[in-house]
């Protein structure tokens, strides 16, 4: 849910909030998109919508305080607003073949560090060495 007393809600023809969707159209929404915004309130890690948005194919935008490897389908930024405005800029300005080679490391990047089973052997690994 969106705290508008946090982090206020803007207009934008280009931007489209949706208070809730069903699970099993999720990812009609997150491939429909360009670009995921998924910035916590915290500001701190990936949550369940940016992971959902790379295994769909769709790259985020995120606080820098993200510590999950690079990817370009991640696209860190800082708190600024101005420079959360030239990374969304900047990536709008790509060309489209661009855009689709950053698509395509979406989900294999999610799979690869955001599913259960990475998570797993992370968990075990941990625990059990």
């Amino acid at each position: 849910k969106w705290k508008k007393d946090e982090i206020p809600k803007f207009k934008s023809k280009n931007l489209t909030y949706f208070e809730k969707i069903l699970n099993e159209n999720l990812n009609d929404y997150y491939s429909a998109a360009d670009l995921v915004f998924g910035y916590h309130r915290q500001g701190c890690q990936m949550g369940i919508v940016s992971g959902e948005s790379l295994l769909s194919g769709t790259p985020v935008i995120h606080t820098r305080r993200n510590v999950f490897p690079n990817s370009p389908a991640i696209i860190k930024t800082s708190d600024n607003i101005k420079e959360f405005n030239q990374k969304i800029k900047k990536f709008f300005s790509l060309s489209e073949k661009e855009k689709n080679k950053i698509r395509k490391k979406a989900r294999p990047y999610a799979i690869k560090y955001l599913s259960d089973d990475s998570w797993k052997k992370r968990y075990l690994n941990f625990f059990l060495k």
